[in-house]
């Protein structure tokens, strides 16, 4: 089987969508509520999606560094948003898990999330709107690829 022909793309418009997605990640980053961070917010989706893991487990699924897994992990359990339990058969590895304080916070920043962005899709013109809903699927792609493999 050949591999797909790819199609010659302006630089411009590479960058352009690149700006345009990291402006609505950050604007989307601000509201964020009640007593989490951005990072622990991260930590917590990562653990709803992936259920119990260990910190460096976390760090790998993130794309960060073992030990800055620690100290969010650690502030997440002191607001009992986490669960730490000792792995069976070797004391020394914890499994995080998160619980239920953790899925309402979770669900709470998704809410406010959508709602902004649902306010901001209001504003658009009707065929503004139908763009964006044909071009959905395609972000949905480009989004799922994994560096240098095939979409996940």
């Amino acid at each position: 089987m050949t591999a797909p022909a790819t199609t010659e793309v302006a630089p411009e418009l590479a960058a352009r969508l690149r700006v345009a997605v990291l402006r609505l990640g950050r604007r989307l980053r601000q509201h964020v509520t009640g007593d989490v961070t951005q990072a622990q917010l991260a930590v917590l989706s990562t653990l709803e999606h992936g259920g119990p893991m260990t910190c460096g487990e976390i760090a790998g699924s993130e794309g960060i560094q073992p030990p800055s897994v620690t100290p969010l992990v650690a502030t997440l359990e002191d607001r009992r948003y986490v669960t730490r339990s000792a792995a069976s058969g070797d004391r020394r590895v914890a499994h995080i898990a998160i619980t239920d304080a953790g899925r309402v916070a979770v669900e709470t920043n998704r809410r406010l999330r959508d709602a902004w962005l649902a306010g901001q899709l209001g504003q658009l013109r009707p065929a503004e709107l139908e763009a964006v809903t044909v071009l959905l699927p395609v972000l949905e792609r480009i989004a799922s690829e994994r560096p240098g493999g095939p979409a996940a």
